[in-house]
């Protein structure tokens, strides 16, 4: 069984809003809660601004949803 929990924070810094290349890291804890960058979770510079708590999918972009095989 899988558990999808919700993701709290998204980044919202200048720059962050495509992945960098080669970046595999998108999820961290920010505040005890999950929190997503596009960029690279990893990197320095983030703006975590609360999203009220939703799935991943409707944060990632839809082309690494088709590569890990996550329905958007």
């Amino acid at each position: 069984m899988t558990v999808e929990v919700p993701i709290v924070y998204r980044c919202a810094a200048p720059g962050h809003e495509a992945p960098r290349p080669g970046a595999d890291h998108h999820i961290t804890l920010f505040r005890r809660q999950w929190a997503y960058c596009a960029y690279d979770s990893k990197s320095t510079g983030h703006d975590w601004v609360d999203t009220g708590g939703v799935p991943l999918a409707s944060l990632e972009p839809a082309e690494s949803r088709e590569r890990s095989g996550v329905a958007g």
